[in-house]
């Protein structure tokens, strides 16, 4: 498996995660109107191995990186709210 594949995976999984504890403590909440579903869960999955299937299937040689950015600033930009609330809690 190519190393850009791995890495869009692991974002995605880490951005679910990381959505589900900042939901399950209170310190996010879900701003999609769809709120923060099963359904809404599966379909991130198979959106997630879709776009994998196409990153390992197709050579996009150095502009994968590219779709694996996106999820990273995902990934940056939960942290970044789950530490600010955590401050913001404990000040």
């Amino acid at each position: 498996m190519k190393l850009s594949t791995k890495l869009f995976i692991l974002f995605q999984i880490l951005d679910i995660a990381l959505t589900f504890f900042a939901i399950r403590w209170g310190l996010a909440t879900e701003m999609n109107p769809l709120g923060f579903t099963p359904g809404l869960i599966i379909y991130k999955f198979v959106a997630t191995l879709t776009v994998a299937f196409f990153l390992e299937k197709l050579n996009f040689g150095k502009l994968a990186y590219i779709l694996v950015g996106f999820p990273l600033l995902v990934v940056v930009w939960n942290i970044i709210n789950i530490v600010f609330s955590l401050v913001l809690y404990f000040r």
